[in-house]
Formats: C-alpha cells, sequence, structure tokens
C-alpha cells in the first residue's frame, strides 16, 4: 500500500534505482542491503528469491510515483 512511505523516501529509493546500473557489483549490493531491503521491510514489501531485489525497487517507485503525481 505504501501509506508509510515518504516523498523523501521516495528520491532515495528513485535515485538507488537510476543509478544501479552504473555502479560496481560491491557498491550494488552495499546499497541494497542499507537502503533499498530495510525500507522494504519498512514498508511491507515482500521479497521475491526468483525477483531481483531492483526490480521490486523499481515497481514501488513507479506506483508511489504514479499515486502522488511525480512521475
Amino acid at each position: 500500500e505504501l501509506r508509510n512511505m515518504t516523498d523523501a523516501q521516495y528520491y532515495v529509493l528513485r535515485r538507488y534505482c537510476d543509478r544501479f546500473p552504473e555502479l560496481p557489483v560491491e557498491v550494488q549490493n552495499k546499497l541494497t542491503d542499507t537502503v533499498w531491503l530495510p525500507l522494504a521491510k519498512n514498508l511491507g514489501v515482500e521479497m521475491k528469491p526468483d525477483i531481483h531485489p531492483l526490480f521490486l525497487a523499481e515497481a514501488v517507485v513507479m506506483k508511489y510515483g504514479r499515486v502522488r503525481g511525480l512521475l
């Protein structure tokens, strides 16, 4: 539902998604562990073992952006 998500969290997550492909794998993993996974847990986003975390993060960015008119 993303009711607990803030605009600030949206912008951090959007930056994570936008920069992800340009980053070295080690940095990707660190940011996933320190930025995305804690936020996903806070928002109640269920991690799926067969879906890359970036795809779930991008889905959250798109949903929140559409609902809030930020896209």
